[in-house]
């Protein structure tokens, strides 16, 4: 049972973005799958190809959780809660982490001397542009805005279960459950968040232990 929900097994189906172009039944094909092999909860990515409102309907007795990136503005926030728990969705996962925002692989080919194909993302950039500041880092300024006020805004839009996505460390860990997450998700996004941050299990026993 996870903050409710029970599953015949601990098993979650992840945010995934946009999953249409990978099959025609995308989102409402993944969430009937999953309710009906084991009452599956499902965390619908806010990039999903397939509207909340269209894919809630599509599995009976399913268990429908909205992700969710931050967005500097309330009222555009306020807009995305009430898009998301009018559909059906009562649990919000806020995604935390993922600063670079796009895949490396341009860059990587680039370097190894490689083609680049497509044209890189808000993270690229080269050069004297990124040779100073966050830039530095790979790391995109629109993110760097993120506080634990606005996760104090974000708790009191959410009529359901908080989850925050992206904790790597014990101390934001018990920041978390201050500020009123219900539960946190021990992630690096895949790895391609920052490619100089620790893996999810290296960190797993120190943040279990603090909380």
């Amino acid at each position: 049972e996870l903050l409710g929900v029970k599953m015949k097994f601990p098993i979650i189906v992840a945010p995934t973005a946009a999953m249409v172009p990978l099959n025609p039944d995308g989102e409402i094909g993944m969430f009937k799958a999953a309710t009906a092999a084991s009452n599956t909860l499902m965390m619908l990515s806010v990039n999903t190809s397939t509207p909340h409102a269209k894919v809630v309907p599509a599995a009976p007795g399913g268990t429908l959780w909205a992700q969710f990136y931050p967005l500097e503005n309330l009222a555009n926030t306020q807009k995305s809660m009430d898009t998301f728990q009018n559909a059906g969705c009562n649990g919000i996962i806020v995604t935390i982490d993922q600063q670079a925002s796009y895949y490396e692989r341009t860059q990587q080919d680039r370097n190894l001397g490689g083609r680049a194909g497509g044209g890189g993302g808000r993270g690229a950039g080269g050069g004297a542009a990124a040779s100073g500041g966050s830039s530095r880092y790979r790391i995109n300024g629109f993110r760097l805005w993120y506080t634990w006020q606005y996760i104090d805004e974000v708790r009191k839009m959410v009529k359901g279960p908080l989850i925050l996505k992206g904790i790597l460390e014990p101390e934001d860990a018990k920041l978390a459950i201050e500020h009123g997450a219900d539960a946190i998700i021990v992630s690096n996004h895949g790895g391609r968040s920052m490619d100089y941050g620790p893996s999810t299990l290296e960190v797993l026993p120190e943040i279990v232990a603090a909380v």
